[in-house]
């Protein structure tokens, strides 16, 4: 198949015109890619998407342009979207370092009050870790550099001291029952 017929072969349901068009222009979609965007994970998106849109839009092709210069086209302006998308993003930051508010609200305060009693059923570290958490409204990082433990530790430490806390509670509010 000669590369002048791909697209209305593509456009014409062609079953091997797609794969012969991939292996054609691959290298000339990637290079275009790999000049603007930043890894290989984006560039390897973006190529698949280049060829999805040829094979949406082959029907468009007209013969105006080279094959080569119209599949340039869809590439760039895959590129373009995707680097807009990207630039788009709002800047995060992980949950773990992100800090409470510092007033506790009616009921927070009273869930302080409910589970008091049980954290003497903590082990002491659990009891540290928990407090500098919930009161002092620590991350888990800024609790790891405070104790001079490692951050895993700090985040077991927590999780079994939650777990711990709640088999307690359940356990209270089975007895009050």
């Amino acid at each position: 198949m000669t590369t002048a017929s791909l697209m209305p072969a593509i456009a014409g349901a062609d079953p091997h015109a797609l794969r012969d068009c991939m292996a054609t222009y691959q290298r000339l979609v990637r290079s275009l890619a790999r000049r603007f965007l930043p890894g290989e994970a984006e560039i390897d998106d973006t190529v698949q998407d280049v060829f999805v849109d040829l094979w949406r839009s082959a029907g468009r092709y007209d013969g105006r342009v080279s094959e080569a210069s119209f599949v340039s086209m869809i590439a760039r302006r895959r590129i373009i979207d995707r680097l807009r998308r990207s630039s788009r993003r709002i800047a995060t930051e992980p949950l773990e370092e992100a800090v409470p508010a510092a007033t506790a609200s009616a009921e927070e305060t009273c869930d302080l009050v409910m589970v008091a009693p049980h954290l003497d059923e903590l082990r002491p570290p659990q009891r540290e870790v928990l407090m500098l958490s919930v009161v002092q409204g620590m991350s888990h990082r800024e609790i790891a550099d405070e104790l001079g433990m490692p951050l895993g530790t700090v985040k077991a430490h927590a999780r079994r001291g939650m777990d711990q806390l709640r088999r307690s509670l359940r356990g209270d509010q089975i007895a009050n029952m």
